[in-house]
């Protein structure tokens, strides 16, 4: 079962270029996307945070260049061409250049899953990470309000606005990725506008509903699902064309 909303499906089917008809999965498509996480270290406590990373130091797990080196072969054993690094936080890994300088020698189109700010606080960082063969961020980014930032633990739209500034002006390509809770359900078609409105740099956007796992601080009746997050997005749709 896909849906229990016909009507949203079938808008959602017309919109598609997908031909339902003669859809073959293309070779290879099991690994076109992969990641790595480096490390379990972050520098926030957000209250969403699926993955419950760590912000104390003597917590903190840093994957060596050698061991990850190790894990993006496994990958390119299999097939893998495309391989994001996420954590934890992957930019306060000591050696981050030195691993997207390796990996992408081995011939991968290198990510990177971001909280953004010390790509939004060191105006260097983006660039530098271009030179040693990163291909894109792809940036948090749930909510224009300060006060649903504060909810969520992460209230630095500032920093976050100058990483996308900073890596469209490195060159690199952009997806944003925002955790939905019904305190930001409201957002998410102003979110979608704000990121079209960034250039062609932007090249996706995700709207996830935010899982009570991890570390999720938020009561059960903060979560939404995904039907309500389609149909956010669909307004904004027949609003804006």
């Amino acid at each position: 079962e896909m849906s229990s909303d016909a009507e949203m499906i079938m808008a959602l089917r017309n919109k598609t270029s997908t031909d339902f008809a003669n859809a073959n999965v293309p070779p290879g498509m099991r690994y076109v996307l992969n990641y790595i996480s480096i490390t379990n270290a972050c520098n926030f406590r957000c209250t969403v945070c699926g993955a419950r990373a760590k912000k104390q130091p003597e917590e903190a797990v840093y994957l060596s260049v050698d061991e990850v080196c190790r894990r993006a072969e496994e990958v390119r054993r299999q097939g893998g061409r495309l391989l994001h690094l996420f954590g934890g936080e992957p930019t306060i890994h000591p050696d981050i250049l030195q691993i997207v300088e390796n990996i992408s020698r081995m011939g991968f189109s290198v990510g990177l899953v971001t909280n953004g700010y010390l790509l939004g606080t060191n105006d260097r960082l983006a660039a530098e990470l271009k030179k040693r063969g990163l291909s894109r961020i792809c940036l948090q980014f749930d909510s224009l309000n300060p006060a649903t930032l504060e909810l969520l633990g992460r209230n630095y739209l500032k920093e976050k606005e100058n990483a996308i500034r900073n890596a469209l002006s490195a060159g690199l390509s952009i997806g944003l990725n925002c955790t939905v809770t019904k305190h930001n359900l409201e957002e998410v078609g102003d979110l979608l506008v704000h990121g079209l409105s960034l250039g062609v740099n932007v090249k996706n956007m995700t709207f996830a509903s935010a899982a009570p796992v991890g570390r999720y601080g938020l009561s059960p009746q903060d979560s939404v699902d995904r039907e309500q997050i389609i149909s956010r997005l669909l307004k904004v749709g027949e609003r804006y064309g």
